[in-house]
């Protein structure tokens, strides 16, 4: 109430008043007497507030029954209300009925989120049938839901993706068999896990951290299954040496010991094809060396910042492209296409010794004086190691050049050729390289018309004086900017080469040297840090797949170092593969020209070892490989070779005649041998921060046992699995038991065969072991693509439903 509602309130005896023109009873009316007039001032002063019971109704109020009463307050709850008694009243009185066509559709969509029992009264309900028959409906049912629940999309999903991965393309994942280790547990949850696994495949795709907490909780992470996983590291030696190395029977499944059928011959051709060389056909003595180099590396205290550093590129080669595959489908390596892009009988084609003119002329116009392939300068960069280990030798031929009316030696070392006879891991980790580039590298097809040029191309040159192929690809633009090696400040860019070859100078501790390189091939797909970048690429073979990628040791690592600075190539690739050569694990890749630089979170780098280590270990091999050079540039005119047994040092013999030759290149002949090779000296561990791709599907970080509340928790606390005998049937008789044995002799007799009684020795299986080959590396059987031993993860990886039988 306001002035308003006040306005409104008269006064009936002095509205009397005033209308009689009575001025005297108009003065002599009190508003304090009158009721109205009371009521109308009081209006005007307070508004209608409450002044004797501001804070409560009086003590002798009550209020009317009608509000005490539920009622709906507004027209909305009413029709609420009204509705709901209808639809009751008509559930009541109505009854549905459904057309016996339609039950079966009915009870299909009823199936979805009702229990067994509930599904199971409405077959018999509708159905009619008793609970027996029920129960074999409701399993049909089951089914036929989950079928249709499989071949078609989510609803919830159907505008993220349309794209249904088959299970048969799902990426290699170990069976439920071969689940490593059995019957333990990790500490740290699933949901830990994946937390960590996360962070991992962060670091190892794009070298960085999504969030700054992360490295504090990648140190917890680490800290944490750092037990976990020496302990799995002890399992893995210890099974294999109880399971694979005992006898001679179980060596051929050992996993170092197995060989596609392909193998064998593709590699042994190759090599056999680099000795049958018309332009270095000559006779070496080994017993009577130029000289013997030191080849201990553990004596050799360097300076960390030695190493071998690019001077400059003189020429360009051709560069092929890279089609890096999808990790999330199963990469399988195809044989089809191996002989017809890597024919053995042109292995030997383009060899140094063929591009002698230009070798020596870029030497000479560039004050260098010894010339190698860029193979070569790996093998003298590093040691042998599981999977590259061999006698090698390296030939050497020095000509002589006239310069300036001075005769000038210029040593030409060509590719190694292997010697004597080769293991079985060698030639398996050989084949797997091939296998990788004749499936991801596709070749340009032209090599660039422009002529060789001897001079370098200035940097700011126009790039419409460089003539380009009929290679068409959108990414040429960008390769005068890949040109430029990361360790070094002013490269120079280079023309192209005739023959698809890259020159160029490097510093060994002052030596100048020129390699001569296949160029790494452009990256045009994969993620952003790798695309439009070069990317050269070595195989890492993974003996134990079930337990994890494997650590690289200190020889391998530096061979991959080696691989990328003397490629020059922007990133390297290590393609982790199964060691049967048949699938692509994972792909881990860093920075290959940035090895020794100190900046960034050693966290970060995604490099097979630290980067003081990775300095320490290139600058103590670079050191030896300057040892070499300081010899080769010392030899007289003629040829010489190189010899490395592996023994501690390296020799350098002359030829000789063809009395005194022991190593004679019409003579030499390559097999594989025999020799047993054990896991202690091919696992160096498991890698703590890379994950192999089915470890990424099963939510597994890489080191750990399976979660406690993983899917996979009852499979990991299930014993192993040892094959039984066969139950004997106890309802036979003794006799009858007799004459079947009796027959059983006889017939193995008439074979030819020796009987023995069962023993408890003879019942017992051989210990399970999960990892190896399954069949004998030589039958044929293991060599064609087989899943027993890779089979479909969906073994794994599918959780039944429940309810589902």
């Amino acid at each position: 109430m306001c002035s308003t509602e006040a306005s409104s309130i008269t006064c009936k005896v002095l509205e009397k008043l005033i209308e009689d023109e009575d001025a005297l009873g108009v003065a002599t009316h009190s508003p304090n007497v009158c009721v109205t007039c009371m009521r109308k001032l009081l209006l005007e002063q307070f508004g209608g507030k409450e002044l004797l019971f501001p804070n409560e109704p009086p003590p002798w109020y009550k209020p009317p029954e009608a509000s005490v009463q539920e009622s709906p307050t507004s027209t909305k709850d009413q029709e609420k209300e009204s509705s709901r008694k209808l639809k009751k009243r008509g559930k009541q009185d109505t009854k549905m009925v459904i057309p016996k066509e339609e039950i079966d559709d009915y009870l299909l969509k009823l199936s979805i989120g009702i229990s067994d029992g509930k599904l199971r009264y409405e077959i018999m309900k509708h159905k009619k049938v008793s609970k027996d028959a029920a129960q074999k409906l409701m399993i049909e049912i089951r089914r036929r839901a989950k079928k249709e629940r499989l071949e078609m999309p989510d609803e919830d999903h159907k505008g993220k993706s349309e794209v249904v991965n088959p299970r048969e393309n799902l990426p290699w994942c170990p069976s439920t068999k071969d689940l490593f280790p059995r019957g333990l547990l990790s500490k740290l949850s699933q949901e830990e896990q994946q937390r960590f696994l996360a962070i991992c495949q962060s670091i190892m795709n794009t070298g960085e951290i999504r969030f700054v907490n992360n490295l504090k909780e990648l140190t917890h992470f680490q800290k944490e299954a750092q037990e976990e996983r020496d302990n799995i590291e002890n399992l893995v030696i210890e099974t294999i040496e109880n399971s694979l190395e005992g006898d001679a029977a179980s060596a051929h499944s050992h996993p170092l010991q197995y060989n596609h059928q392909m193998a064998s011959e593709f590699i042994l051709k190759r090599w056999e094809k680099r000795w049958h060389n018309d332009k270095f056909k000559t006779q070496f003595a080994s017993s009577t060396p130029q000289c013997s180099i030191d080849w201990n590396i553990r004596d050799i205290r360097a300076d960390p910042e030695i190493r071998p550093i690019l001077t400059a590129t003189l020429l360009k080669g051709r560069i092929d492209r890279i089609q890096l595959p999808s990790l999330r489908n199963r990469c399988s390596l195809d044989t089809s296409k191996l002989y017809t892009l890597y024919p053995p009988e042109e292995c030997d084609a383009n060899q140094i010794f063929d591009d002698l003119e230009t070798v020596t002329s870029l030497c000479l116009e560039n004050d260098v004086r010894i010339a190698m392939d860029a193979t070569t300068a790996c093998h003298l960069m590093s040691d042998p190691f599981a999977g590259h280990d061999y006698t090698y030798v390296v030939p050497i031929r020095v000509v002589e050049k006239m310069v300036q009316g001075t005769m000038t030696n210029i040593a030409v070392m060509g590719k190694p050729r292997i010697l004597e006879t080769v293991d079985r891991t060698t030639v398996q980790r050989q084949f797997a390289k091939y296998l990788l580039k004749s499936n991801y590298i596709q070749k340009k097809a032209e090599v660039p018309p422009v002529p060789a040029t001897n001079e370098p191309v200035a940097k700011d040159s126009t790039p419409l004086e460089n003539k380009k192929s009929d290679f068409c690809d959108p990414l040429d633009s960008i390769l005068p900017s890949l040109d430029a090696p990361l360790n070094h400040l002013e490269p120079v860019v280079a023309n192209h080469s005739e023959n698809g070859k890259s020159y160029a100078i490097f510093s060994i501790t002052g030596t100048n040297i020129l390699v001569r390189s296949r160029p790494a091939p452009l990256c045009s797909e994969g993620h952003q840090s790798m695309k439009g970048a070069t990317l050269s690429l070595q195989p890492r073979m993974e003996y134990v797949p079930n337990a994890g990628a494997m650590r690289l040791s200190e020889a391998e690592a530096v061979w991959n170092y080696s691989k990328g600075i003397f490629k020059q190539s922007a990133n390297h690739g290590l393609f982790r593969t199964h060691f049967m050569g048949k699938y692509l694990l994972q792909l881990q890749h860093w920075n290959a020209q940035n090895v020794t630089v100190a900046t960034g979170s050693e966290q970060l780098w995604t490099g097979p070892t630290t980067r003081l280590e990775a300095k320490r270990m290139i600058a103590a091999y670079t050191l030896r490989f300057a040892k070499v050079l300081q010899e080769i540039g010392h030899l007289p005119h003629g040829d010489f070779m190189l010899l490395n047994r592996n023994d501690g040092f390296i020799k350098i013999v002359p030829e000789a005649t063809a009395e005194t030759a022991d190593i004679n290149y019409d003579d030499v002949t390559l097999s594989v041998n025999d020799v047993i090779l054990h896991i202690r000296n091919a696992f160096a561990g498991l890698e703590s921060m890379i994950p192999l791709q089915w470890q990424i599907m099963q939510k597994r970080a890489p080191g750990c046992y399976v979660a406690k509340d993983s899917n996979l928790k009852k499979r990991a606390m299930m014993e192993e699995h040892t094959p039984s005998r066969k139950p004997v049937n106890m309802k036979l008789t003794h006799n009858q038991r007799r004459n079947r044995k009796r027959k059983k002799m006889k017939w193995q007799n008439a074979r030819g065969r020796s009987v023995q009684e069962p023993t408890v020795e003879m019942d017992s299986e051989p210990v399970y072991c999960p990892f190896g080959s399954p069949t004998n590396a030589s039958s044929p059987a293991c060599s064609e693509p087989s899943l027993s031993s890779c089979p479909s993860p969906e073994l794994v990886i599918d959780v039944p439903e429940e309810h589902e039988e």
